[in-house]
């Protein structure tokens, strides 16, 4: 026989919907018991009291004949009601309110596995957004405000959830728990921080990338667990310095931006590709912007760097179509 303890500690880890399921079971039972002791009535015909009287429908087929019965009748009635309606909305309301929203055309939910959670639509989101769906990473979006859910509902088809990206309620209907990736891009870094505590207490194995308004926040947002942040101020300083210094630089930033069907991917480098310098390579059609060696970018200016088993590439794909 279980211990008060272990009591406690089973129900504790039982969902909240299932509490108030089990609670409304006691309910009714406990109705059956005293209507079987109050007017003699045997079990079935007291659970069968019990059940019409909570959902109120009242056949006059068996009436309470003493006034302590009607009075608990009563009180069963008004309590019972409010236990219905409460148990009702925990197992229905997440469902009711997405339908709703469906219907506003402010939602579209979808099932989603390994999936990436892009929380708050904003420019940098606009182009995360396009680049997911270009390479047909499934994906939803995560936002509070009304007219942007609406517009993206009418004008894609992709997955939007409306609501505070902050609260578990919202990251669970996003599908968080079997998302892959979080990505914060709120424009107060106090927004991602608190939207990645809370989708890392619901998924301790989530990758999470966000972004940092102010550079000297960078640190705060991996402390409270993301794996990646992005300076937008850093990366345009950056970019506008390596402009300043190398001019090709630029030039091939632009290319890389403008021609069609180009892109950048990095992959492990393959057996072919060790212990060969990186003009090689680009002479064979696989140009290599970057190298990443032991967790450090290693920059391929010099055309004679080597590359070495265990390295990964950053690589220009479509490179032989466009003849970079």
């Amino acid at each position: 026989m279980m211990s008060p303890d272990r009591w406690i500690r089973a129900l504790s880890r039982l969902d909240g919907r299932w509490m108030l399921a089990c609670l409304a079971g006691l309910f009714l039972l406990s109705g059956t018991w005293l209507f079987h002791k109050l007017e003699g009535w045997n079990i079935l015909d007291s659970w069968y009291f019990a059940v019409v009287t909570l959902t109120t429908l009242g056949y006059g087929d068996l009436v309470a004949s003493r006034p302590i019965t009607k009075l608990l009748v009563s009180v069963y009635v008004i309590l019972g009601l409010g236990l219905i309606g409460v148990t009702a909305e925990a197992f229905l309301g997440r469902w009711l309110r997405s339908s709703l929203l469906e219907a506003l055309r402010m939602e579209r939910v979808k099932p989603l596995k390994d999936h990436v959670v892009l929380c708050r639509y904003n420019s940098p989101a606009r182009i995360i957004a396009q680049e997911l769906a270009a390479s047909g990473q499934s994906f939803v979006i995560v936002e509070a405000d009304e007219s942007i859910c609406r517009n993206l509902v009418e004008s894609t088809d992709w997955a939007v959830v409306h609501g505070d990206a902050r609260e578990e309620e919202t990251l669970l209907r996003a599908g968080i728990t079997e998302a892959q990736v979080l990505i914060t891009t709120f424009e107060q870094d106090a927004d991602n921080v608190f939207t990645i505590i809370t989708a890392r207490e619901l998924n301790p194995k989530l990758r999470v990338v966000s972004t940092a308004t102010r550079p000297e926040n960078v640190a705060k947002l991996r402390r409270v667990g993301a794996d990646e942040v992005v300076a937008p101020e850093i990366v345009v300083g950056k970019v506008l310095a390596r402009a300043a210094v190398l001019p090709q630089f630029t030039s091939l930033l632009d290319r890389l931006h403008l021609l069609p069907g180009v892109d950048l991917e990095k992959r492990a480098a393959v057996s072919d590709e060790t212990g060969r310098s990186v003009g090689q390579l680009a002479k064979e059609g696989t140009v290599v912007l970057a190298i990443v060696r032991d967790g450090r970018i290693v920059q391929t200016f010099d055309q004679e760097e080597i590359v070495r088993p265990g390295d990964e590439l950053v690589v220009v794909t479509g490179a032989e179509e466009d003849e970079l």
